[in-house]
């Protein structure tokens, strides 16, 4: 392979990294963030209930 056909290769292999890095951190987000809406529910039902 010509150094220009690898340097290609090597900028999108980066751009996949980067592309997958960001989706699974923005996952990770809405993950959390519904498990923190999820527990304040919870924890609103129990101060209901008393």
């Amino acid at each position: 392979m010509s150094p220009a056909a690898v340097a290609a290769w090597e900028k999108t292999l980066r751009l996949v990294v980067t592309v997958t890095a960001d989706v699974y951190k923005e996952q990770r987000k809405k993950i959390f963030n519904n498990r923190l809406r999820y527990l304040d529910v919870l924890q609103r039902g129990f101060t209901y209930s008393k």
